[in-house]
């Protein structure tokens, strides 16, 4: 009875901190989707200036290039531990 009640201590302790853990983690992977979905938002607007006339393309290639690197330090933060 008492090596029953000890691994079922055991298992709780384990689960509370594992819970933590595991929410940090979904909330790393739910930024940047926010963060791709707000890239992907102003790559849109880039290529909608461009083609109205309000953006040369000199400057599109650079705000272009500029949101691709933000999209590049994004991924990489994600992976970081």
């Amino acid at each position: 009875m008492f090596e029953f009640l000890l691994a079922l201590l055991t298992a709780g302790t384990i689960g509370v901190l594992l819970v933590p853990l595991l929410r940090t983690r979904l909330k790393a992977t739910s930024r940047l989707d926010n963060d791709l979905a707000i890239y992907r938002d102003q790559l849109a607007e880039v290529e909608r200036e461009r083609a109205a006339g309000s953006l040369g393309d000199a400057d599109a290639a650079a705000a272009r290039t500029e949101i691709e690197r933000r999209i590049l330090t994004a991924a990489d933060r994600d992976k970081a531990p």
